[in-house]
C-alpha cells in the first residue's frame, strides 16, 4: 500500500514538471532580443540602434567605440549604394559627433536646409577609435520623402541572419513604425532651400516592393504610406 502511494506521488510530480517546462521556454524566448529601441533613418534607408551594454554584448562592439550601430540597410537604399553596411559604427557626419540614431537625420536635415548634398560620414569598422573610414555620401531631400514600408524592412540586409532579423523586426515593429513617423529631426520646421534633384535623384527612392530584385520597370516609388507629411520641396 505504501509503495502504491509513493508511486502515485512520483507520477504527480512528473506531471507537474512536464507542465512547467514549456512556460520556462516561452519566458526565455520572449526576452531573447534585449536591444535598445531601433530607429529607421530616412536619410540612409537604414535601421540604427544606440550603442549600450545590450547592443555591445550582442554584436561585440569594442568598448572604446562611440556612435550608433548600423543594424540593417535597404538593399537599394542610400547606405547600401554608397558604402555604409550592417555592422558599421557611425561616429560622425560632416565632422559632427553622432551619439543617438536621431542625430543622423537631424544633422543631415540641417545641412540640407542650407543646400548641402554631400555628407562625409566617419565610419568605424575596426576595434580602435582611430580606425575610421570616411564615406562620402550623397543625400537629397527625396530620401526624406521616400515611402518606407515597415512590412518590407524584414527583407533588408542585416548583420543578423534572416531568421533572427525577421524575429527582431516582429518584436520591434511598433518602435520602427514610430520612428518612420517621427519628424523631430526638423528642429525648427526649416525646409531645405534647394529642392532641385541631382543626377542620382531618380535612384534615391527605395524600391521596397521587392527588395530582393532590382527595379526593372523604372518605377522606384513605394507602395506603403509610412511617410510623414512634408511641404513641397
Amino acid at each position: 500500500m505504501q509503495f502504491a502511494r509513493a508511486l502515485a506521488t512520483s507520477v504527480k510530480m512528473v506531471a507537474v514538471v512536464s507542465v512547467a517546462v514549456p512556460q520556462t521556454i516561452n519566458i526565455a524566448y520572449a526576452s531573447k532580443y534585449d536591444l535598445p529601441k531601433p530607429y529607421v533613418s530616412r536619410a540612409l534607408d537604414a535601421v540604427l540602434i544606440p550603442i549600450d551594454h545590450a547592443s555591445r554584448h550582442r554584436y561585440q562592439i569594442p568598448p572604446k567605440l562611440r556612435g550608433v550601430y548600423v543594424l540593417a540597410v535597404s538593399p537599394h537604399g542610400v547606405a547600401a549604394r554608397q558604402g555604409i553596411r550592417p555592422g558599421d559604427v557611425l561616429a560622425t557626419v560632416r565632422h559632427q559627433p553622432i551619439s543617438t540614431p536621431t542625430d543622423v537625420d537631424r544633422l543631415v536635415w540641417a545641412a540640407l536646409a542650407v543646400s548641402a548634398t554631400n555628407f562625409l560620414f566617419g565610419v568605424n569598422r575596426g576595434t580602435e577609435v582611430a580606425d575610421v573610414v570616411e564615406v562620402n555620401t550623397n543625400i537629397t531631400v527625396n530620401n526624406f520623402n521616400t515611402n518606407v514600408s515597415i512590412n518590407n524592412i524584414s527583407q533588408w540586409t542585416s548583420v543578423d541572419n534572416r531568421e533572427e532579423w525577421t524575429q527582431i523586426v516582429d518584436q520591434y515593429d511598433d518602435e520602427m513604425e514610430t520612428s518612420l513617423n517621427d519628424t523631430s529631426y526638423r528642429e525648427d520646421d526649416s525646409q531645405p532651400g534647394d529642392s532641385s534633384p541631382d543626377a542620382n535623384a531618380t535612384s534615391d527612392a527605395d524600391d521596397d516592393s521587392n527588395d530582393n530584385d532590382a527595379d526593372t520597370d523604372g518605377d522606384s516609388s513605394d507602395d506603403m504610406t509610412c511617410s510623414p507629411e512634408m511641404s513641397s520641396v
